[in-house]
């Protein structure tokens, strides 16, 4: 499932789009209108958001509170009512997704309890703050999402299909009580919620036992804070090119472009536009016969080799049909441009989309084709940057640091208490003028490149500030309900891979904290220069860029550090111990096992 970041990022980047809940819909829900920026918007957007809650529109709920955050926070409770209606809309998909339905009707109600346990004892053991992770809170937070699943009517009529409605309101009157149950332990949750099931089968059937114990499992992750979250062991999403920046929509059988995400590789690459008609993908035609999203899907898996090809009507009659290629995954660095002044200044321009283990091989090629150029400032495009892997926001950060600091996690974890990463590229560093432009969708990993080199006076930010996302997230595995193969023996158990049962946990095991000293979480990192204006903020960047560009002509050329003669052949330093072992979801660094 997407984190809320990505969610956050796609409406934020273009405000007509919203993740889609229902099959074909990736547009705005109807009836939800977007206002211009002000105080009258920011009401406007509040009263709607607020009536959408009370409606249990969580989609429209979301995304209103999305666009409320980019252009107002100063409501002290905005960020909690993102968190809780992402939660909502979080668990209204999943217990609408097949695959998930179909792994709580697979899942006994022993092994679900079994997996509650695991959590409870695991999570308190690696979270970074232990006092919001003990087995009274986990316990609570379960309950409280068991309790939303009551509302939703497509879980209560599953999994109680012979309930009356009345019956509802007394099993939500218990669950209170059994909230205030005092729990000490992963065991005395499991017995408890275990004597819970049993007065409930008392009364009626329950056809999916699992169903419920899930729930509390969903809960106990994703009540922690907006990032933790119990990721369950689903096929992977069906491929889509939102990646590539292309929002698709389904309608009376006409798959169209419902919008471009601001900034992406689509926007800066190609000339597709918001209502373009797709009549094409990778040579499958989608004007014969019936279509749905499962063929435009399938379309999807078979690339022309690494470039997905589709069809536009473009509307022109001298050029009808136009045959565009999408990346099957985008570079993270893109958008190179090159502009000279009057004065023959030449500025660099950058953007990066992502951070990816490639980020820094893809930056350095970039900007060594500048500087072949001869470029005298760059400006690095952060917006829109949700962040990704850690280890590549250290090393692009070691780019243009010489030394100095980067950012510092704090989490109860040895590994990652109080642990500094540092710059020691020496003369390797790039010197080059920088300015950064950053916005509210900049955040996590992307925050902390931004933060290194404002707190180390290594660039000039522009724009607004950053999402406020400051922690680190640690894939936990969840293992006891593994089990090998069917036909394996007890000498091949260690030989073959186990077939997952459990799932993982993304687990926030850190806090990040800039050079100078401040938590990047909820504060974000603030610009030099506050501009709100997406276009004035590139003139800025490049006005900015120009003028330190002509303070570092004007100075002498520093002579290298007397204490580091051979600086000059120095590399950057190599990543540290950490690696980032999937790219999804993002800014997800390893430890050993708990």
């Amino acid at each position: 499932m997407r984190t809320i970041l990505f969610a956050f990022a796609v409406i934020g980047a273009w405000y007509a789009t919203a993740p889609a809940v229902a099959e074909g819909q990736t547009s705005l829900p109807s009836g939800v209108a977007v206002v211009p920026d002000g105080r009258q918007a920011v009401e406007q957007l509040r009263a709607a958001a607020e009536r959408a809650e009370r409606l249990r529109d969580w989609e429209a709920a979301f995304t209103l509170y999305c666009q409320l955050y980019l252009i107002d926070r100063t409501a002290a409770d905005l960020r909690t009512r993102l968190h809780q209606t992402w939660r909502r809309l979080d668990q209204y998909r999943r217990l609408r997704n097949p695959d998930y339905l179909r792994y709580a009707q697979e899942l006994a109600p022993g092994e679900a309890l079994q997996l509650l346990a695991e959590v409870m004892t695991k999570v308190p053991l690696l979270y970074v703050d232990r006092q919001r992770a003990h087995s009274q809170q986990l316990w609570q937070n379960g309950l409280e999402e068991l309790c939303h699943a009551l509302d939703d009517d497509a879980f209560y009529n599953r999994v109680f299909p012979q309930a009356p409605a009345a019956l509802l309101r007394q099993f939500k009157e218990e669950l209170q009580h059994y909230r205030q149950t005092p729990i000490h332990n992963p065991r005395q949750a499991r017995q408890t919620l275990r004597r819970l099931l049993a007065h409930w089968q008392e009364q009626t059937l329950i056809a999916e036992p699992a169903a419920i114990v899930l729930e509390v499992v969903h809960g106990t992750c994703n009540g922690l804070d907006e990032s933790s979250s119990f990721v369950p062991p689903l096929p992977p999403l069906p491929e889509d090119l939102q990646p590539q920046g292309v929002c698709l929509r389904w309608n009376n059988g006409v798959l169209s472009i419902d919008g471009i995400i601001r900034g992406s590789w689509a926007e800066q690459h190609t000339p597709l536009q918001a209502g373009q008609i797709i009549t094409q993908i990778n040579g499958y035609d989608l004007t014969q016969g019936e279509v749905s999203w499962d063929i435009i899907r399938e379309a999807l898996q078979h690339p022309q080799q690494d470039w997905h090809e589709i069809t536009i009507v473009t509307g022109d009659s001298a050029i009808p049909e136009l045959v565009v290629s999408l990346p099957v995954r985008p570079p993270s660095v893109y958008g190179k441009a090159l502009k000279i002044n009057r004065d023959g200044i030449r500025v660099g321009y950058l953007r990066l989309g992502s951070l990816r283990d490639s980020t820094p091989r893809e930056l350095d090629d970039a900007l060594a084709s500048l500087q072949q150029e001869g470029i005298q400032a760059l400006v690095l495009d952060l917006r829109g940057n949700v962040g990704g892997s850690f280890t590549a926001a250290l090393e692009v950060a070691r780019r243009f640091l010489p030394r100095g600091t980067i950012v510092t996690t704090q989490g109860q974890v040895p590994e990652v208490n109080n642990v500094s990463f540092s710059s020691e590229s020496g003369m390797a560093a790039s010197t080059i003028p920088l300015v950064v432009l950053i916005d509210g969708e900049t955040a996590s990993a992307a925050e902390v490149l931004a933060a290194a080199l404002k707190d180390q006076q290594r660039a000039t930010l522009i724009g607004v500030p950053t999402f406020g996302k400051g922690t680190l997230q640690y894939p936990l595995v969840l293992e006891w309900l593994n089990t090998v193969p069917s036909g394996a023996t007890s000498s091949d158990s260690q030989k073959i891979p186990k077939s997952p049962k459990g799932g993982t946990v993304r687990l926030t095991i850190a806090r990040l904290i800039s050079p100078a000293g401040y938590p990047l979480h909820a504060t974000g990192v603030q610009p030099h220069l506050l501009e709100t204006d997406p276009n004035h903020q590139l003139t800025l960047a490049f006005q900015k860029a120009v003028e330190i560009a002509r303070m570092a002509d004007s100075m002498p050329t520093p002579m290298p550090p007397s204490d580091a003669p051979d600086s000059r052949s120095m590399l950057p330093s190599p990543p540290p111990m950490y690696e980032v072992p999937m790219p999804d979801p993002p800014d997800v660094l390893p430890l050993p096992g708990p």
